[in-house]
């Protein structure tokens, strides 16, 4: 146990992630930042843009170059100054190659490398996958400690990376406390709630086709219900907004944009449902947080999904879209008692404090490693 009565444990987290305050990663660093016990550490935030957050050391490092010259260059003149006791690289990548200090990094998934056409929109799409993959490369080999959110993700992590087996540790992540007070009484509104994202991977015009024709093939079912999505992508909102416009159903379509955590705390407790059609996830907040409320899922057959959930959600086919309908109809129709109090109990177990718990225990187990990577 590292012991500083007068010196506080410099930790440095890559921050640049808080610049958008929608998503799992942001909410991981929050977890680190609101948990962790200010009398032991000393929190540093390195963002490209400006953040003002409480409690900790701000600094901002303005982007001259290109991504990697911020990561290779100014962020390690700027640990030189710092000399941190650690640096957190918290999103799959981040590491300065040539860096000194000891290094923790947190690889959420490795879809960017698993999902076809992920770099479809860069201009050039097969520069950009490479950097990319030599990023995260050299961030796992440089790191002392690897953290994954989940069992799936380290399996990915080690078959695509050789040798660094022993370097990595499954941390899950957490819900908000919010999630885990008693369960509202569910007064279901007649809507679906997708608040897992918007972009390509996500599905969502999937899962708009399968509802206009599952408003043909099953009227009495879905003439009411509508669907509302979270999120801010102007570019899916737009496409999403075309396609359910081509297929006549614009007026059920709805998206609601960046919410607070309460405003989506409310919009997910009068759900009728929670869809989550995305082909690819590291891990799967949302699943928890309706589990959290006692609403019944519907989810991609994803193995990450099976991981955290278990049997609570509806499982569907990505490539079968009739098992979409299939489910969501199961879902809306049907009693869940037994199900969704299962999944009641299981989402308890993901709280940000525990995740928070055992991410200062690889802290101090990795100030403590005098090893050279």
């Amino acid at each position: 146990m590292i012991l500083r009565k007068f010196n506080r444990i410099k930790l440095v987290l890559d921050g640049r992630y808080l610049e958008n305050t929608y998503g799992g990663i942001a909410n991981y660093l929050h977890a680190i930042i609101n948990y962790l016990d200010k009398d032991k550490y000393s929190i540093f935030v390195i963002s490209v843009l400006p953040l003002y957050l409480k409690n900790v050391e701000n600094i901002t490092i303005p982007l001259k170059i290109h991504r990697l010259y911020w990561e290779q260059i100014q962020l390690e003149e700027l640990l030189k100054k710092i000399k941190p006791d650690l640096y957190h690289a918290t999103a799959n990548y981040g590491i300065p190659f040539i860096t000194p200090f000891k290094t923790i990094l947190t690889v959420h998934d490795l879809i960017p490398l698993s999902v076809h056409n992920y770099f479809q929109n860069s201009k050039f799409p097969f520069i950009s996958k490479m950097l990319y993959r030599w990023e995260i490369n050299s961030s796992i080999n440089k790191a002392k400690v690897i953290i994954c959110n989940s069992k799936y993700t380290s399996k990915e992590v080690i078959s695509k990376f050789h040798q660094i087996k022993n370097k990595i540790v499954v941390i899950p992540m957490g819900i908000d406390n919010l999630y885990l007070r008693t369960p509202k009484p569910n007064v279901f509104s007649n809507y679906l709630l997708c608040h897992g994202g918007l972009g390509d991977r996500k599905n969502n015009s999937m899962l708009i086709r399968c509802f206009a024709e599952a408003s043909l093939k099953y009227p009495i079912i879905f003439k009411n219900l509508k669907i509302i999505f979270t999120g801010d992508n102007r570019h899916q909102i737009d496409e999403l907004t075309y396609l359910s416009r081509s297929l006549g159903i614009d007026n059920r379509i709805n998206f609601a944009g960046c919410l607070t955590k309460s405003q989506l705390f409310n919009l997910l407790c009068g759900a009728k449902a929670v869809i989550y059609p995305s082909s690819a996830e590291g891990f799967g907040i949302p699943v928890l947080e309706a589990m959290s409320q006692k609403i019944p899922i519907v989810a991609s057959n994803l193995p990450v999904f099976h991981e955290v959930a278990d049997d609570v959600p509806l499982y569907f086919n990505i490539k079968q879209p009739e098992s979409l309908i299939q489910s969501i109809i199961t879902a809306v129709s049907e009693s869940h008692a037994s199900r969704v109090g299962k999944g009641r109990v299981l989402a308890e177990k993901y709280t940000w404090n525990h995740t928070i718990e055992l991410t200062d225990h690889i802290y101090e187990k990795t100030m403590n490693d005098d090893t050279v990577n």
